[in-house]
């Protein structure tokens, strides 16, 4: 009795262990969204793309970057930075107004901007 009780446990472990992800491959997060719990913009990476390149946003806003192929990638700009993984989702919130740049180092050209108002 007391091995059958044992194995569901080990695989809810398993599972939830996998969850948590971490390194290359995880899913990656920088903030949480903003208080109505949704994105203020969202930016799909995929084809090599950034997709749309620029989005617009107001101080205070959360841009979610994600992850539409199974390819690796980072989000890397000033002030913010992603682990490289191929699957996910990572979101920042920004806090002042102005133009920021990011893009993924791993392919060249694969570049993006956010504008904060």
């Amino acid at each position: 009795m007391a091995k059958l009780r044992i194995a569901p446990l080990a695989l809810a472990l398993g599972l939830l262990l996998a969850a948590c992800g971490g390194g290359d491959g995880g899913t990656a997060s920088n903030t949480t969204t903003g208080a109505s719990g949704a994105a203020d913009a969202t930016v799909e990476l995929k084809d090599l793309k950034f997709n749309p390149e620029r989005v617009s946003i107001k101080t205070g806003g959360t841009v979610s970057w994600v992850w539409k192929e199974n390819v690796l990638h980072n989000v890397q700009g000033d002030g913010f930075k992603s682990d490289n993984i191929s699957d996910g989702t990572f979101e920042h919130t920004f806090t002042k107004a102005g133009s920021f740049e990011y893009e993924c180092s791993l392919h060249s050209g694969m570049t993006g901007s956010v504008e904060v108002s």
